[in-house]
């Protein structure tokens, strides 16, 4: 996905302004569709206020944190609600266990999310309008 963007300082530091366009309005597949603009930081060395830029951020690493945000809390909110049915729980305990479950599933992402995020390996990718020939985003 290649968004087209704008160079913006914003709070003193230089940004890529993505507004929203109609398109994404009814997509809803990224923060694109859910925010009115998108703020992603750029660096100061190579652009200025006024550049156009592209964003591009890989499609399966879209699926691969979707899949991973929605789908370890859920797996382990099931497993949990299977072991309490296991243990003979009586049922508030069994939805005590599945709640822990996906609380336990939460937590665990939001410790991979910071572990992953330091390493820049889905951080979107920016570079100056018209290097890239992908397809756009919304139009």
């Amino acid at each position: 996905m290649v968004r087209d963007a704008i160079v913006v300082q914003e709070n003193g530091k230089l940004m890529a302004e993505v507004v929203r366009t109609e398109a994404c309005q009814t997509c809803r597949a990224c923060a694109f569709g859910k925010k009115e603009r998108v703020l992603v930081p750029v660096d100061a060395a190579r652009y200025a206020p006024g550049d156009r830029v592209e964003i591009e951020l890989k499609g399966g690493s879209v699926a691969k944190a979707s899949l991973a945000a929605y789908g370890v809390p859920v797996v382990l909110m099931v497993f949990g609600l299977l072991m309490g049915g296991a243990l003979s729980l009586p049922e508030w305990g069994q939805a005590a266990s599945g709640i822990l479950g996906c609380g336990l599933g939460f937590v665990g992402v939001g410790l991979y999310d910071r572990k992953i995020a330091k390493t820049g390996k889905y951080a979107p990718v920016i570079r100056p309008a018209g290097e890239s020939g992908a397809q756009r985003c919304g139009k």
